[in-house]
């Protein structure tokens, strides 16, 4: 499943001195894929993103793994390889990005999430943290992070100036519960990737499917997710496994779609 393929098609769009395209897309974030609730928990009610993170951190071995697309135009793509021209060379139909994700309850103190990110298929991963402090009750809450913790990601897309740079983003972000039918709404700002800031919004459709928007610092990204129940761990409501599946438009030109098992 963590299985990707990389190519400058689909980065078109991105690419250029340090524009982080490896990280404007699936981006393994709090939030990116699956709703999230202020307490931590993976629920079509919480708030939903695509590339940018929201305020709120997994709770206590909350775990997301999945994979997701971005087409090279407004058709889906997948992680297929063609043979170009019947000289033995290959090219990739999607930019893939696999993703895990797991969180840690860490008392009054709050809440760590730490996730991966495959890259692309040469085996390039980034790790990233988020952390949210305790004793948050009010409806606007705030958590900081940090994308690409060892900053060899990649800065401005394959064979572009500067891609050798670091690219460790510094981020931090605030995000309203604004109280009726699922929405919420985030506002960031941070470093490198996040230096132009950042924002996304999302509400519930139906009950287990959401649409959100996001400006991601460069482009615009809109989506819809469904949650389809899978099983359950607990008695409880929301302790369910649940496979996660979305479906969008990026930079006003780009098909995505992504697919997450959360439980």
């Amino acid at each position: 499943m963590l299985f990707v393929v990389r190519t400058a098609v689909a980065q078109a769009d991105y690419a250029g001195f340090h524009k982080y395209p490896e990280f404007r897309t699936w981006s393994a974030l709090p939030g990116s894929g699956y709703g999230l609730t202020p307490d931590g928990e993976i629920s079509p009610l919480g708030a939903l993103a695509y590339s940018t993170p929201v305020a709120y951190s997994l709770g206590q071995w909350r775990t997301v793994i999945g994979a997701g697309v971005v087409g090279h135009a407004r058709g889906f793509d997948f992680f297929e390889t063609r043979q170009a021209g019947g000289q033995g060379a290959f090219t990739t139909q999607g930019n893939g990005t696999g993703v895990i994700s797991t969180g840690f309850n860490l008392g009054l103190a709050g809440m760590l999430t730490a996730s991966m990110m495959e890259l692309s298929g040469l085996g390039n991963t980034a790790f990233n943290f988020q952390f949210s402090p305790g004793k948050q009750t009010h409806r606007v809450r705030y958590a900081v992070g940090i994308q690409d913790l060892r900053g060899n990601g990649g800065s401005s897309g394959q064979d572009e100036p500067g891609d050798s740079d670091n690219s460790t983003s510094f981020y931090g972000a605030a995000t309203a519960d604004l109280g009726w039918n699922g929405s919420f709404a985030t506002i960031g700002t941070g470093s490198h990737r996040f230096a132009h800031g950042f924002a996304n919004a999302s509400t519930n459709i139906i009950r287990d499917g959401k649409a959100y928007v996001e400006f991601e610092g460069q482009y615009w990204n809109s989506g819809i997710t469904y949650a389809i129940p899978l099983g359950s761990l607990s008695n409880g409501p929301l302790d369910r496994v649940k496979l996660q599946v979305s479906a969008g438009e990026a930079a006003g030109r780009h098909a995505y779609w992504g697919v997450f098992l959360t439980f």
